[in-house]
């Protein structure tokens, strides 16, 4: 009886793990088909499965963070890369999650009109560009972080 409970809960996890990368192939031939959207949603059901593989939430970060990403997506975006930056603490990690606190902050100061939601994100922003110049080594960073703190002065200004 006790061989037969172990080897179901062997073939279960099995089968999760077959799920969990049959939504991977999935969410990326739906991404190469500039499916974004869809591919969000269906590489979110291969991370409830196995929430600690960052190539999956690799292909979220890449699903959401599109041309016409809103709000919702680029926390989304936020919460995976911070999630990624336990083990990947490398320039495009840092890189991306400068980039998706930038525009965050950029819908929050233009769209919502919030200036304390954008300047914690110009701040956040800052923060991870200079992470990335450091990990990298990359001078071209200097324009980022610079864009971020005219930003920020600009909110000041408005206070």
């Amino acid at each position: 009886m006790r061989t037969i409970l172990l080897l179901l809960l062997f073939l279960s996890a099995t089968a999760h793990a077959q799920d969990a990368s049959t939504y991977y192939a999935t969410a990326n031939q739906q991404f190469e088909s500039r499916m974004y959207i869809h591919a969000a949603e269906t590489i979110g059901k291969a991370i409830e499965l196995d929430p600690a593989s960052v190539d999956y939430r690799w292909l979220r970060v890449r699903s959401s963070m599109t041309h016409s990403a809103k709000e919702p997506q680029l926390k989304t975006a936020i919460n995976d890369l911070n999630v990624i930056l336990a083990s990947d603490k490398s320039e495009r990690t840092y890189a991306a999650l400068g980039k998706a606190h930038f525009e965050l902050a950029q819908i929050y100061n233009h769209e919502h009109q919030d200036y304390a939601l954008g300047e914690k994100h110009y701040t956040n922003a800052k923060a991870a560009y200079a992470n990335a110049k450091t990990a990298s080594g990359n001078p071209d960073y200097d324009y980022d972080i610079r864009d971020a703190e005219n930003y920020l002065k600009e909110l000041t200004a408005k206070k």
